[in-house]
């Protein structure tokens, strides 16, 4: 599994206020991305998701597991940013990206992906 979204409907109205769009991720928040925590690890998956909490947005990067039933769960480990921080953790990612391809930690398999 790499890079997949969820089938989800997205809830939030076409031409809605910010108060409309924050109130429609509290009610259900929008996966953009699931993917393995290691290709020897099938049981955690990193889930990037946009939520809200209290009147806020957020980006939610976040481990989640596989409880009893086989039913996947958000756990503790994780980071939810608001918003606003989005560009800076962009582009934070984006120079670890470029370190780890200029170090040979990224194979180049990986392209693409």
């Amino acid at each position: 599994m790499t890079d997949s979204t969820d089938n989800q409907t997205n809830n939030v109205p076409a031409a809605s206020t910010t108060a409309d769009t924050i109130a429609a991720l509290e009610a259900e928040p929008i996966t953009l991305a699931k993917f393995w925590k290691g290709p020897r690890n099938r049981r955690d998956q990193v889930v990037i998701r946009l939520s809200a909490y209290r009147g806020a947005a957020f980006v939610d990067v976040r481990l989640f597991y596989c409880d009893d039933k086989g039913k996947s769960r958000p756990g503790p480990k994780g980071v939810a940013l608001v918003t606003s921080l989005l560009p800076q953790l962009t582009c934070a990612l984006l120079k670890a990206e470029d370190k780890a391809r200029e170090l040979g930690l990224i194979p180049d398999a990986a392209e693409g992906e």
